[in-house]
């Protein structure tokens, strides 16, 4: 399966940086069975602002698992992937991690679409607080097979 989304970037954090953005992606699937997938996601975001806006780049690799796979089909998918930020003229780079949730409506056996919740946890970025900030994305899917 092949598939791309649309949707809604955020930085849950008040600013800066600007926690507001657009986000793009693509990802490819290997489906292992009707519930089990593994998934290469690649995406990006930009989140405008008066000054420095944000882009953030993001690729990496996830199991899905589909709750159900009936015509309306829940799932959970968990993963890993390098994180890229660009803001205030220089690029930082982190190993994050991520889980997802979402949900699918498989229209037939070469078509399915849906949304998807992904948060994404980057462990090794440092804060006064000491908690690893956090990234979430909020998106539309369609997902299609070529054979």
């Amino acid at each position: 399966m092949t598939g791309l989304y649309l949707g809604y970037a955020l930085v849950p954090h008040p600013p800066p940086p600007p926690s507001h953005g657009l986000a793009l992606g693509l990802e490819g699937a290997w489906l292992i069975d009707e519930a089990w997938a593994l998934r290469v996601l690649v995406d990006g975001s930009l989140h405008p602002a008066a000054q420095d806006d944000l882009h953030t780049l993001r690729g990496g690799f996830d199991a899905r698992y589909l709750v159900d796979a009936l015509r309306i089909a829940p799932y959970l998918a968990a993963g890993v992937d390098a994180f890229a930020g660009h803001w205030r003229r220089s690029w930082t780079t982190e190993p994050v991690l991520h889980a997802a949730l979402g949900i699918e409506y498989l229209q037939n056996e070469r078509l399915r679409w849906g949304a998807e919740a992904r948060l994404y946890v980057l462990p090794l970025e440092r804060n006064p607080s000491g908690i690893g900030m956090f990234y979430a994305t909020f998106a539309l899917r369609l997902a299609f097979a070529f054979f």
